[in-house]
């Protein structure tokens, strides 16, 4: 071997080795590229969750306040349904009772001028008396025969139509209670001056009365009622009459 070949061989160590670094440095970068491009979407895979997150946590709160201001609002619709529905009825109760107060009004007015008619012109307290005890006893008819309270809508309990009818007499028997109990209470307190108010007192019990009862298919027969308000002005007027005639006794 020439000292040529042994400079060679030296030469080409040195390329080698520097060809070792060289290749060595370019594996390192590599690696780390590597490592860059493995590590990098992870975070921000890691960022990219936590913003999804704190997302969802916001859009539950947004939802949640929407909700909340909803269910507010519809409450405050309902409270604004139910006050004004209020408000309806209380105008129609002051516009009815104004109504009733101006019709009391002017029955006091008149019954101030003595304006009162009898119905009845019997001749003796007694006449008087046989009248009312006729009124009564028809009354009493009325209620046999089923005429004082009718059905007007059959109904059947349990399937059975007997049953139903059954109950419905009941209805009828608690019916006319509640409206002669009225009856007796208001005519008990008849006077010269309230005969007129205490008869549509009268009137509007039955009203009353027919329309709570409704639902339950009965009602008072207006012959009831006007049998009741003949014996309104026979007790009235017999009321006047034993007066007149105690006060002539006396004279």
């Amino acid at each position: 071997m020439g000292i040529f070949d042994a400079f060679k061989i030296k030469d080409y160590k040195e390329q080698i080795s520097k060809l070792e670094i060289e290749n060595k440095q370019l594996q390192e970068k590599a690696s780390i590229a590597l490592t860059m491009q493995q590590m990098e979407p992870g975070t921000l895979q890691e960022l990219i969750n936590q913003k999804k997150d704190e997302l969802v946590s916001l859009e539950k709160v947004f939802s949640n306040r929407k909700n909340e201001s909803t269910t507010k609002i519809d409450e405050l619709t309902n409270q604004q349904t139910l006050l004004q529905s209020k408000i309806t009825r209380l105008q129609q109760e002051i516009s009815e009772c104004e109504g009733q107060l101006t019709s009391v009004k002017d029955d006091v007015s008149m019954e101030d001028f003595g304006l009162y008619k009898p119905r009845y012109n019997f001749a003796s307290a007694l006449d008087y008396k046989d009248k009312l005890d006729t009124v009564r006893k028809n009354q009493k008819e009325m209620i046999r025969t089923e005429i004082a309270c009718e059905i007007f809508r059959p109904m059947s309990l349990d399937g059975s139509n007997s049953k139903g009818r059954s109950m419905q007499k009941k209805n009828c028997k608690q019916l006319i209670r509640s409206f002669n109990g009225e009856c007796e209470a208001a005519i008990s307190k008849v006077t010269y001056s309230n005969i007129d108010r205490i008869t549509k007192r009268i009137e509007k019990s039955f009203e009353q009365l027919n329309k709570l009862n409704e639902p339950n298919g009965v009602q008072l027969n207006s012959q009831y009622l006007y049998s009741k308000i003949d014996e309104l002005h026979l007790a009235y007027e017999y009321a006047n009459k034993k007066q007149a005639e105690k006060c002539s006794y006396v004279n």
